[in-house]
């Protein structure tokens, strides 16, 4: 009794744990996967027994699974690579895989165990930063008035805009660590 309910606990565990986990062939085929492993690739459980993984994945994204499992099987080691998976008319998602060799493979046929992490708002969040970025940096420097950039915590200029050295008469260089 103890046993079965050790069994249950263990599967609900795996099923309902917040990233997907997937065990793969050396082919990225998909041997085993949980509920929400199958949730994020929008495709049934029982139904993606066999498929090839890339499959799911978005445009040149393949290759670099591949390059993946072969760095897991080259280092024998824990690996980390981000894709984004295609679901089907769908908003892509951005994975995170982290991976390692499954101690049921062998050098000849090779097996891993992979969780997918959705990172699509971290992603999103980087991409918005690096637009917020562009803009400031342009707004840096476009500006018609003089601004330098002070480090917080020494107070020497790290930054100086083009209208300020122009303005003044000195370089960049001039400025920085003063």
């Amino acid at each position: 009794l103890q046993l079965e309910e050790s069994w249950a606990r263990y599967i609900y565990l795996y099923d309902h744990a917040p990233v997907g986990y997937f065990t793969f062939d050396g082919k990225g085929r998909i041997l085993a996967v949980n509920l929400t492993g199958s949730r994020q690739l929008c495709v049934e459980k029982e139904a993606l027994i066999e498929k090839p993984f890339t499959s799911f994945l978005c445009q040149d994204d393949s290759d670099l699974f591949y390059l993946h499992l072969k760095k897991v099987v080259a280092t024998k080691s824990q690996q980390t690579c981000a894709l984004t998976l295609c679901q089907g008319e769908g908003k892509p998602m951005h994975v995170q895989l982290d991976s390692i060799p499954s101690v049921q493979g062998t050098d000849e046929n090779p097996l891993f165990q992979t969780s997918v992490t959705d990172i699509t708002e971290r992603k999103e969040l980087e991409e918005a930063l690096k637009v917020s970025e562009i803009f400031f940096r342009r707004l840096f420097e476009e500006a018609r008035e003089g601004i330098l950039i002070l480090d917080a915590e020494t107070g020497q200029i790290s930054d100086v805009n083009p209208f300020l050295m122009e303005m003044l008469g000195y370089s960049h260089e001039d400025f920085l660590g003063k």
